[in-house]
């Protein structure tokens, strides 16, 4: 007799090694070829399969998945359904377990199916059954129950089973309640652990954003003072430029003073040579007139002109040194106005150079100010940075320990759905951003430009995903392409252009297209 064997995977059928070397059985690959009918050899197919529970158990017990494992089962038992009923006058389907404890019954019903003569030894006893884990089968009961597709699949290869005279319809595992109620509380424990676990890595995930948040804020504020303090300092040294062009024009002015001062000074000397000279005439007269005495009255008549030419020339004399007098009492009143205004000067001097000195205590404070959120700056990052890595050591050292790893199964069965990544979740709060904003029209998107219409793509993340990078715009209201040249640190940053003008734009005084920016206040203006 030529006869092959095919099994679904995780199937117990070496219970039936007996039977198969009499029936002289090919078990190269049992649990492949069946699944392709191009094909078939020649002889008989005998169709072993196992209950789907035993199967997720053998599959648990050597580490696979559970939902892996179900689902191998299902694609190996569909294709043996499928091989049973195009051949069914070749085909028997075996279950492996009530079988393999009646071996001679399913030899009998073999004979009398095939009308064959089986030549199968006496077997003795197949030994003990191996222990069974009443944790692995409470999972396995549970998962195999809760399918429904699994059940009605099972029901169908009873239907199509070859029915063996055996004492044993059902695999039998007396479960050790104690045992197992121990375990599920073990389980339960685990379960509240790791949930006290999630909930405390959400928190510090949580807090971790709003840190990470406070970090750019901070950035933002200091970039804007270092902006204020370039400002003012450009603005100092126009001013300072402004005070030493008037202390250039103040200098020569004062210049052109202390010069008239010294030709007055000139005039007064010429002045003072004059009189000197005067009064040396009148001491050559004072002598003559002593040397004319001793010829007075030989000359009398000529001492009488020369009394009168001496009266003459006293009065010449005094009303010189009245003049003299007046002369040197208004060079003296242009020295004391010369030193009022020179004083003057000097305390406007003084003004000055104390507010230069002012204005540069005040720069300097700055300075020092933008030094101090520096380093604030830099300090909160490592704190953050070295808070980010404790928590990240925790994670790590979590995720080793035995408990986490003891509850794999559990989570597997606990997520019968993916979880949504970080950048699908923030790309899906992105995208109901821009839908509750004037500034994203979703029809006039779609109407703008026909291939993402084609597409079927979701306008708004179509637009956070290709259409910012390409220069489409959201809606009329807001020019991509301007925004981004107008605003180059956007473009720095990488972050989308409407969301940057939606979370920081608008509060900063920032237009969304060229046209308000023509109708904004420049910044002369807005001062």
């Amino acid at each position: 007799m030529n006869a092959t064997l095919g099994t679904t995977p995780h199937s117990n059928w070496q219970e039936l090694a007996p039977l198969l070397q009499a029936l002289g059985c090919d078990a190269k690959e049992p649990e492949t070829w069946y699944k392709h009918h191009e094909s078939l050899p020649d002889g008989y197919f005998i169709l072993v399969y196992t209950q789907p529970q035993l199967a997720l158990m053998h599959a648990m017990e050597q580490g696979q998945e559970p939902e892996k494992a179900l689902q191998e089962w299902e694609e190996g038992a569909n294709a043996l359904i499928a091989l049973y009923k195009k051949n069914r006058r070749r085909a028997v389907l075996i279950n492996s377990h009530p079988a393999g404890s009646n071996l001679e019954g399913l030899a009998a019903a073999l004979s009398s199916h095939w009308n064959i003569e089986i030549p199968l030894a006496k077997t003795g006893d197949s030994g003990s059954e191996r222990p069974v884990d009443p944790y692995l089968q409470l999972i396995a009961t549970f998962a195999v129950q809760q399918s429904r597709q699994l059940t009605g699949l099972l029901a169908q290869l009873e239907a199509c089973t070859l029915p063996v005279n055996s004492e044993e319809a059902a695999p039998k595992s007396e479960l050790d309640i104690n045992a197992l109620y121990h375990r599920i509380s073990e389980l339960y424990q685990e379960k509240d652990r790791y949930e006290a676990l999630t909930k405390q890595y959400e928190a510090l995930e949580k807090e971790n954003q709003q840190i990470t948040q406070q970090l750019h804020k901070a950035q933002e504020e200091l970039e804007r003072a270092r902006q204020q303090s370039q400002e003012q300092k450009s603005a100092l040294e126009a001013e300072n430029q402004l005070i030493i062009e008037q202390l250039h024009l103040v200098q020569e002015e004062l210049e052109l003073t202390l010069q008239a001062h010294k030709d007055e000074e000139k005039g007064t000397e010429k002045l003072r040579a004059e009189i000197a000279s005067l009064k040396a005439a009148q001491t050559k007269a004072d002598a003559e007139k002593k040397q004319r005495a001793e010829e007075m009255n030989k000359l009398r008549a000529s001492l009488k002109a020369a009394e009168s030419q001496h009266h003459k020339s006293r009065n010449e004399a005094t009303r010189l040194q009245q003049e003299l007098e007046q002369a040197r009492q208004q060079s003296q009143e242009q020295k004391s106005a010369l030193e009022a205004e020179n004083q003057l000067i000097i305390e406007q001097l003084h003004l000055v150079q104390e507010e230069l000195e002012r204005q540069l205590i005040h720069k300097q404070a700055l300075e020092n100010q933008v030094k101090e959120l520096t380093q604030e700056q830099d300090h909160a990052l490592a704190a953050a940075n070295n808070q980010i890595n404790r928590l990240q050591n925790e994670l790590n050292r979590i995720k080793d320990s035995a408990a986490w790893k003891a509850v794999a199964p559990v989570r597997a069965m606990g997520r019968p759905f993916k979880r949504t990544p970080p950048e699908k979740r923030k790309l899906k709060k992105q995208a109901e951003q821009l839908q509750s904003t004037q500034y994203f029209d979703a029809a006039w998107y779609l109407k703008s430009y026909p291939d993402v219409a084609e597409s079927q793509a979701n306008p708004a993340e179509h637009y956070l995903k290709f259409g910012a990078q390409e220069g489409r715009n959201p809606g009329p209201e807001f020019d991509t392409q301007w925004y981004v040249q107008a605003n180059p640190d956007v473009q720095e940053s990488g972050i989308n252009p409407l969301i940057h003008f939606l979370n920081h734009g608008q509060e900063e005084g920032r237009a969304p297209n060229p046209r308000v920016q023509s109708s904004l206040p420049s910044p002369q203006e807005a001062k």
